[in-house]
């Protein structure tokens, strides 16, 4: 049985790596992703840039969610399809 703290410095090491995947495929962007012990979120703070430009934000969305469950499925990290 881990200890919750063993449990957060193993999964804050692949939110940081899901974090570097992310900032490679847009370098220009203010992207963070945010964990809420069960819950990732990722935060865009220039949304409003991002639209301007026409760019699908769902399109972007969908891209995101590709790299985040690439990478937990690289580690075999379990996520819920519905989160």
């Amino acid at each position: 049985m881990f200890s919750p703290v063993i449990f957060l410095i193993w999964l804050a090491l692949i939110i940081t790596k899901m974090q570097e995947a992310l900032n490679a495929k847009w370098p220009s962007w203010d992207l963070e992703l945010l964990s809420y012990v069960d819950d990732l979120h990722l935060g865009v703070s220039i949304w409003y840039k991002i639209a301007a430009k026409g760019i699908d934000m769902g399109l972007i969305l969908d891209k995101a969610d590709r790299i985040v469950n690439r990478i937990a499925l690289e580690i075999k990290l379990p996520l819920e399809e519905s989160k």
